[in-house]
């Protein structure tokens, strides 16, 4: 196999950025091939359509709280200019459609409407730059510190400490001493918990801002989700972000070194670099043998037992994989129709019932959930309906239970999952 790549010659990362850690996190030789190895670009290069859309929405937005320090705007949100702002970034974009067009106006009217009311004052700063040294803590130097782009070049060559360039879409203070970083997407689906715990921008923006407004008392970072008109929320510990900085300098010392092997992962079928990967080749026409024994031979037929459940192991993974490429390629799009099967994106939610508000809500009806140290789905759909059939509680009380208590629980976003349906014949 000769694409595992592991003996590629060594080189230097001029900057790291997320998106570059990412892309080695994803595939180490994919990597390789994107920032090292790196291919003559195409003169008709462009990119996909939901990158773009997605371009224009931010462009739009940056320009619109760009007027709205410079004009020194108090008062409700200036949706006429953020719409013309939008109309000259489509002209800017290689985007066509009218109803591509329209969905932006829609997205961009409904943020508009939520967002209400504007304070120019609450704005410290739209896509702001930074350049993010971070290194071994020696000799006053705390780990990570701001530095100037004349700077870069210097600490290119030092090989024990690597600059993070990125930009913040907008950075608020909503209230004194809270400083809330905003980072706009255009993305169908929600994060999950974990994926917000997890995600390594949020961290890298916690430690720029750490720098950048020493006096903040709480941090704040936030992914606003245009499609869905809310807000992303979540927070770093001291411990999380000195967590990052030492990943980040474990990751970034891989990046230069190796090795670069490839890796399969849900980007496979959409990378740059797929013709050259053999594994991918390998993933793609793999097939598994399937053998026949009899069922009066008890000891064969446990031995190809175990067999098969490797093998449905494997092919369990086989399907995570596939699915993971179908994901990416329907992408922003509603569906996607392949060999009379729709492919969608299903969005699923956990939801859990502040145990105070249920109590005193099942209190109301005479029901004492007390003992109950947590409350299932399952035990509480069998509370419900018991009450439902208790005539001796008032109509108007146990039409309306199931509402209510539906109006208590907080949804949990989960990671998407593929939904798969052969489409309907005529």
């Amino acid at each position: 196999m000769t694409t595992t790549a592991t003996h590629l010659p060594v080189f230097r990362n001029e900057h790291l950025s997320v998106s570059r850690l990412r892309r080695y996190e994803e595939c180490p030789l994919a990597f390789y091939y994107q920032y090292v190895d790196k291919p003559e670009p195409a003169l008709d290069a462009a990119r996909g359509e939901p990158a773009e859309f997605g371009t224009v929405l931010h462009d739009a937005l940056e320009r619109t709280y760009q007027w709205i320090m410079d004009e020194e705007h108090e008062g409700v949100f200036p949706e006429a200019e953020l719409l013309e702002f939008f109309r000259l970034a489509w002209i800017d974009s290689g985007l066509v459609g009218v109803g591509l067009y329209q969905e932006g106006r829609e997205i961009l009217r409904r943020y508009a409407t939520d967002v209400g009311r504007v304070d120019h004052m609450r704005t410290l700063s739209v896509e702001r730059e930074f350049n993010l040294l971070v290194g071994p803590p020696a000799h006053g130097f705390k780990g990570c510190r701001l530095i100037d782009a004349s700077e870069k070049a210097r600490w290119a060559e030092d090989a024990d400490h690597f600059v993070i360039n990125g930009f913040m879409d907008r950075v608020d203070k909503p209230e004194p001493g809270i400083v809330e970083i905003i980072d706009y997407k255009s993305g169908r689906l929600l994060f999950s918990k974990e994926e917000l715990a997890d995600d390594l921008q949020m961290s890298v923006y916690a430690l720029v801002a750490q720098c950048l407004y020493p006096w903040a008392t709480e941090i704040r970072m936030s992914f606003h989700m245009l499609r869905h008109g809310l807000r992303q929320m979540t927070v770093r510990t001291a411990e999380d972000l000195e967590s990052a900085r030492q990943y980040v300098l474990a990751l970034g010392t891989r990046t230069e070194k190796g090795p670069y092997k490839p890796k399969l992962n849900t980007h496979c079928g959409t990378c740059d670099h797929r013709a050259r990967c053999e594994v991918y080749k390998l993933a793609v026409e793999r097939k598994l043998e399937v053998v026949a024994v009899s069922a009066n031979d008890l000891e064969t037929l446990a031995m190809e037992r175990e067999r098969v459940a490797k093998i449905a192991k494997a092919a369990y993974a086989r399907k995570e994989h596939l699915d993971g490429i179908l994901k990416n390629a329907i992408g922003e799009k509603e569906s996607l129709e392949l060999g009379g099967v729709v492919y969608r994106l299903a969005q699923y939610f956990n939801a859990s019932y502040p145990m105070p508000e249920l109590l005193a809500l099942f209190r109301e009806v005479g029901v004492d959930l007390t003992p109950a140290l947590t409350v299932d789905n399952t035990a509480l759909d069998a509370i419900m309906g018991k009450v439902e059939n208790d005539e001796r509680i008032p109509h108007k009380v146990r039409d309306f239970l199931r509402v209510r208590v539906a109006a208590k629980s907080i949804q949990t976003p989960q990671k998407p999952r593929l939904d798969a349906r052969q489409k309907k014949k005529a």
